[in-house]
């Protein structure tokens, strides 16, 4: 459900479940037949021909595929091609973003933390991926190891169809939401300390394992062609995209992450961007965390201090804010608002 949500505050064209619902009833017949009649019509083929196919017969094959779609069908003259065409994502505002619901069915809260960060494009992944394989460990010993905030926890990327890229930070938690909040800012800003100080010698390891991971040959022939079809559906068409990723992984200097982490995520930062899902459960005992005193530094909770609620399966996070960052709020009990954040990415 959080996906869900962010999906839809970022993406242009994007709806969620009970609108699509809502839809329904006018969805009629006189709507539904010539959409299916020339649904095709407008559309852009391209095909995959990967494994024993020779490069004659693959341009064959498409050309008889997009034939058959596009031959018999007249052009759709509607508001359609908007859909294919404003695949864009939102721009968020400086700042903290927030989007908070209620919901009676999950026993625990759950929220989602996600900073934009920019463009795709092969430096800026390269450099993503080594910031998530750094920080991972240390986030998971801190907020599920030592604090025992949350049994669901953890930090990943996002990249977005439209080639926008993030990270989010996830937690599934009986814990009360704003005490979440200050606890995972309190990480952040700690991550700078801790990079500072790593040792050459850990940055290469980190560094060395990304690179053993990427490249890790596909076991499989289906894995290797949904890893050449996302190049298609992202409009990328980078096919060899694992070499030349590695080829920037080995260039990277420990400067080059702290840079990364101080215009993205360090809250202060004004070019510090994201949003901020929040989903309080109605049926969860909250459990109560104490407070940094202000001017405090924000110290970690030893495991007889805080004992881990159990929680049930299912996904939820959270995310704080600083004195420093402008906040923009939007609340709903069920549906998001259709005037979301900000600007889109053109």
């Amino acid at each position: 459900m959080l996906y869900m949500y962010q999906d839809v505050l970022l993406t242009a064209n994007c709806w969620t479940y009970d609108e699509l619902i809502d839809a329904f009833p006018h969805s009629t017949e006189d709507k539904i037949l010539p959409l299916m009649r020339n649904i095709w019509a407008n559309c852009q083929v391209e095909v995959l021909a990967h494994g024993n196919i020779d490069r004659e017969e693959a341009v064959q094959l498409a050309q008889k595929v997009s034939q058959l779609l596009t031959n018999s069908m007249k052009p759709y003259s509607s508001s359609l091609h908007v859909l294919y065409d404003n695949n864009r994502d939102i721009h968020l505002p400086s700042g903290t973003s927030e989007f908070a619901i209620t919901n009676s069915h999950h026993e625990n809260h759950g929220f989602l933390l996600y900073h934009q960060m920019g463009i795709l494009n092969l430096q800026h992944q390269a450099l993503l991926e080594l910031m998530h394989q750094i920080i991972s460990e240390p986030y998971f010993n801190q907020i599920r190891m030592a604090e025992q905030l949350a049994y669901v926890t953890f930090v990943s990327q996002k990249f977005t169809r439209s080639g926008t890229v993030g990270l989010n930070i996830l937690i599934q938690s009986a814990y009360e939401l704003k005490y979440l909040e200050s606890r995972v800012d309190a990480f952040l800003n700690s991550l700078e300390d801790h990079l500072k100080k790593m040792p050459l010698e850990e940055f290469n390891k980190e560094r060395n394992a990304l690179i053993t991971q990427i490249s890790e040959k596909p076991k499989q022939m289906f894995t290797l062609s949904w890893n050449l079809w996302k190049e298609i559906l992202l409009s990328q068409y980078v096919f060899d995209r694992d070499t030349k990723l590695v080829a920037y992984l080995k260039r990277f200097k420990p400067s080059d992450i702290l840079e990364l982490y101080r215009g993205t995520l360090r809250t202060d930062n004004p070019r510090c961007r994201r949003l901020l899902i929040t989903i309080k459960s109605a049926k969860t005992k909250e459990m109560q965390g104490k407070f940094p005193i202000s001017g405090e530094a924000a110290a970690p909770k030893h495991a007889e201090e805080m004992p881990l609620k159990e929680a049930n399966s299912g996904r939820g996070n959270a995310l704080p804010q600083t004195g420093n960052q402008s906040s923009s709020s939007i609340k709903s009990e069920h549906k998001v608002s259709s005037a979301v954040i900000a600007t889109p990415l053109l």
